[in-house]
């Protein structure tokens, strides 16, 4: 019975609609938005950095201390705005998506609870990410970040889906994430096997875009895109599994 609901749910998903459709748009346009911030936050960063750039060779005096402060602090604050606005972005871009998927309207209430809800949720992870990366050697830092992020979308989906599924709180969400994600690991094999197969095919349509020498910007943003139709079906399927598991 069991393998049966999963492929069901597996062949339930992979029905196009109108949803589907407005699911993969919010997804393109969530990397988009995330492209631009961050081509937005390098050249403030580097603006900054041009005030500051003959410092290093210059005079040890109070108003170089000064300008060299002000380049540290002024890209301290455009970071936290850039991090606020890309949390901003992601709560939005992720509660329409989960709207469509699971036909719920987008209120200012179920946005500002779902902003709250998802903020609390990503900056225990955000450390978690950053303690591999200050704490380990690059060996432990790259299988670190993988554990993390597999663990993150694993548990974000669950958590995610809670929130708007069942109008959890945010402690009940995150209950119920970690104890049928982590303690009920063994029901998501198959539904994440078959997953993993769909991302394989998937991504082979990465070869036929010929890049030598790609700007950092295009391949994020061409990577996003071409993932983006995955990340839509991911949800749809998620939303499948998680009725029948």
């Amino acid at each position: 019975m069991y393998l049966k609901n999963v492929w069901k749910s597996f062949i339930s998903a992979c029905k196009l609609d109108l949803r589907f459709i407005f699911v993969l748009l919010y997804e393109i346009l969530f990397v988009l938005v995330v492209t631009g911030l961050l081509w937005l936050f390098l050249d403030v960063v580097y603006r900054l950095a041009l005030t500051a750039k003959d410092l290093p060779t210059a005079a040890f005096t109070p108003a170089n201390v000064d300008l060299l402060k002000q380049f540290y602090v002024n890209s301290v604050i455009a970071f936290i705005v850039l991090f606020i606005l890309i949390v901003f972005a992601y709560v939005i871009f992720q509660g329409l998506g989960w709207g469509q998927v699971l036909k719920k309207p987008l209120t200012p209430r179920f946005v500002w609870r779902f902003f709250l809800a998802n903020l609390l949720w990503l900056v225990p992870w955000f450390l978690a990410a950053w303690f591999f990366i200050v704490a380990f050697q690059q060996t432990f830092v790259v299988w670190g970040m993988i554990i993390v992020a597999i663990l993150f979308t694993h548990l974000t989906l669950l958590y995610q889906h809670e929130l708007v599924a069942k109008g959890a709180t945010i402690k009940e969400a995150i209950s119920h994430a970690f104890s049928n994600g982590i303690l009920g690991i063994h029901r998501f094999i198959l539904p994440y096997v078959l997953a993993t197969l769909v991302f394989l095919l998937w991504s082979q349509i990465w070869r036929f875009f010929n890049l030598q020498t790609p700007s950092i910007f295009t391949a994020v943003m061409l990577a996003g895109i071409i993932f983006a139709p995955f990340l839509a079906w991911l949800k749809f399927y998620m939303n499948r599994v998680l009725t029948v598991i």
